[in-house]
């Protein structure tokens, strides 16, 4: 059920030459202090080329991973069903792209919902710096 993604066919899949170029810029455009990485000890990751379609969201989104993580996927999904539990995947790979376009939604949201006053800078923020993208905590990407 697996289905190989052709990462030059699939823009979100692939990884631009010039991503290392142009992260810098979307981090400042978003807020993302260009110092965020170094002082937790992360260090960019580069973004999948290789990807695996492992499903589609009840919207109709479709979803892809990593070849070794859609292998882990399926072997928890199988060990799972052995045990009569259904597991179904909410969220997958992000392109570096699509997640600055999710963040751009979120501060025009909060721009609208709480619009900006010096007295209160705070109530127009969102937390970008929490997940900055291509920057990865998880130790699988730290090979």
């Amino acid at each position: 059920m697996r289905e190989r993604a052709d990462a030059h066919a699939n823009d979100e899949c692939k990884m631009a030459n010039d991503e290392w170029v142009r992260l810098p810029r979307i981090w400042a455009e978003l807020g993302i202090p260009a110092d965020y990485a170094g002082p937790r000890g992360l260090s960019p990751q580069p973004e999948a080329t290789q990807l695996i379609r492992i499903g589609v969201t009840a919207e109709g989104r479709e979803l892809f991973l990593t070849p070794p993580a859609a292998q882990a996927w399926e072997q928890v999904q199988q060990a799972a069903a052995i045990d009569g539990i259904a597991l179904q995947v909410v969220s997958a790979f992000r392109s570096i792209e699509r997640q600055a376009e999710i963040i751009r939604a979120k501060l025009a949201r909060a721009k609208r919902s709480r619009p900006f006053s010096p007295s209160m800078p705070h109530r127009a923020t969102v937390n970008t710096t929490r997940a900055a993208r291509s920057i990865s905590t998880h130790p699988a990407a730290r090979h």
